[in-house]
């Protein structure tokens, strides 16, 4: 495979469709950054909630009063999962699984130092991967321990509009408040979980970007873990490429006789066939998000029965797939015919698509980036939305979240599919279509910096409200993969049985889909009794990924 360091397919484009974290304090320039004195910072702190319990030096390096501005939002009524909890799974991730990750990352640098004999600036090459293991190594000694977080400074030689110039101040921001709010230290075990880990991925971004190859080259240092998860993933790929395409043709069968436009195109847009087709789509995007790389100590390893549980759908909605704890399918369904009549209603007699747009809030690239892109092409591709909006990362993100170039990587290798792939001609087929949805508009790629916060959802609309003014434009969002679910529900030991909305802290900008096989101790909306019967059946059926939920809500 290609270095790494070497730009990655579409890698130039990452960051320019990105944007600014929203409020006018948290795009604060880097001339803000650490230059504030702590009596200044203490002046300038009028509200009753000091920061006296965080530490200064978080509070110093980030933007003025953005501290305050945190502190003054809602935070939840039940405690965070945190790592200080003996035997639970945020202290087993912070002090196992993400250590592990760091080893995965070191010899992703070791492998780029062995390749380095191509580059013509090799002997500073290898100084700077020498410089980055370092930093990841000093990260890898202070989990384990509870070792205090260290504030992260912004690297001077990033040019102007890196993500990194407003997202390194907002994490200390974070930092510096929830440690206000707890009255704790700011250490890896002693704040919430949801917390340390964003700030571990925007730590280990801001050691790559301190070294200036690294940086240029925009290396990410779990591309290569991503390429072998895709290729393990083919098979499955296939099957769901042509699953795809006998459920596209029925579709527009469907349409074509029932002619142009009106009631007549939205009944077949709504009927129970369509339903069904549908719900096929959405298992397999909900079971795709199995294929999550943040799980495992080795892509080696990854779990083939992900792939199979994604090939492996049902057509029909509560068809008695066990697995699946919440299945609000009926819900979204009669929603969705509710907001297509509504247009039918607005104006326009010959109107070729029931909805405007969908947004799918990406989690994993791979094999779940793949069954994604299968539910937004049978989206645009038989009329049900005019657009589909695909918002992924500015950063590399929690090992196998979605970035633009493993977004390019995908359509070029699926459109270059040969007959030694089972289901080549499909796969090609859906790849060619797919890079003409690209072209056209009908699919856009986004990537705002909020999604690479250490923020819950719950505070968007404060935060970034231009993101959150754009998502409540849309017809649906669909939020992919279990950090979503945490977002959306601030990451909090709710009560099984607690109401999802209530969850979600008044976040609902429109009509909102979780699709999510869980993988963290959070969940809501069971019903009573549900969760204690899982306890019996499977006592890790939190956290093993082998359940699922389709939760719906809306405003």
């Amino acid at each position: 495979m290609q270095s790494a360091v070497l730009r990655a397919p579409g890698a130039s484009r990452i960051g320019t469709t990105s944007r600014s974290i929203g409020s006018s304090s948290c795009a604060a320039s880097t001339a803000h950054i650490c230059s504030v004195s702590r009596r200044a910072r203490m002046q300038q702190q009028a509200s009753a909630v000091s920061t006296a319990a965080a530490p200064a030096m978080f509070a110093d390096c980030s933007p003025a009063g953005h501290v305050q501005q945190l502190l003054g939002l809602a935070y939840p009524p039940v405690q965070p999962l945190l790592g200080s909890e003996d035997g639970s799974f945020a202290q087993e991730t912070i002090t196992t699984r993400l250590p592990a990750i760091m080893d995965t990352v070191l010899a992703d640098l070791a492998a780029e130092g062995a390749a380095a004999a191509s580059h013509p600036q090799q002997e500073q090459l290898k100084q700077q991967l020498a410089a980055a293991a370092v930093g990841v190594k000093q990260i890898q000694q202070e989990m384990p321990v509870d070792g205090a977080l260290q504030p992260l400074q912004l690297p001077p030689h990033l040019p102007a509009g890196h993500p990194l110039s407003s997202i390194i101040p907002t994490t200390n921001a974070a930092v510096a408040a929830w440690a206000a709010h707890s009255g704790q230290a700011a250490s890896w075990l002693q704040l919430p979980w949801l917390t340390v880990e964003c700030y571990l991925y925007v730590r280990l971004a801001t050691i790559i970007a301190s070294q200036p190859l690294l940086a240029g080259s925009q290396y990410d240092p779990f591309f290569r873990q991503k390429c072998t998860a895709l290729s393990k993933s083919m098979a499955a790929a296939g099957d769901i490429a042509a699953a795809l395409q006998l459920l596209l043709q029925e579709q527009q069968d469907a349409i074509a006789a029932a002619g142009c436009g009106g009631a007549p195109q939205m009944a077949a847009h709504f009927s129970e066939e369509t339903k069904g087709r549908f719900y096929q789509l959405l298992q397999y995007s909900l079971w795709g998000n199995k294929t999550d790389l943040s799980m495992l100590v080795d892509v080696a390893h990854l779990d083939s029965s992900a792939a199979a549980a994604a090939a492996a759908v049902s057509s029909s909605s509560g068809s008695g797939n066990s697995n699946i704890i919440v299945d609000e399918t009926d819900a979204l369904w009669e929603y969705l015919k509710a907001k297509a009549a509504a247009a039918q209603g607005s104006g326009s007699e010959g109107l070729q698509c029931s909805l405007p747009r969908i947004d799918i809030i990406l989690d994993n690239a791979g094999l779940e980036l793949f069954t994604d892109l299968v539910l937004a092409d049978y989206l645009v591709a038989t009329g049900l939305a005019g657009q589909v909006v695909l918002h992924g990362k500015a950063l590399p993100w929690f090992v196998s979240d979605t970035l633009t170039h493993d977004l390019d990587y995908l359509i070029q290798n699926v459109s270059s599919s040969s007959g030694g792939e089972a289901h080549a001609a499909a796969l090609a087929a859906a790849g060619q279509r797919w890079a003409g949805h690209m072209q056209s508009g009908r699919w856009r790629f986004a990537a705002d910096q909020f999604w690479t916060t250490p923020h819950p959802f719950w505070w968007m609309q404060e935060l970034a409200p231009e993101l959150h003014a754009e998502l409540a434009a849309s017809s649906l969002l669909v939020f992919k993969g279990d950090l979503n679910y945490r977002k959306l529900a601030n990451d909090c030991r709710w009560p099984a049985t607690t109401p999802f909305t209530t969850a979600l802290g008044g976040f609902c900008p429109t009509g909102l889909l979780s699709l999510r096989t869980l993988k963290a101790d959070v969940i809501a909306g069971l019903a009573p009794g549900e969760a204690e019967a899982l306890d019996k059946l499977d006592p890790r059926w939190q956290v093993n990924g082998k359940f699922g939920v389709l939760q719906f809500a809306q405003p």
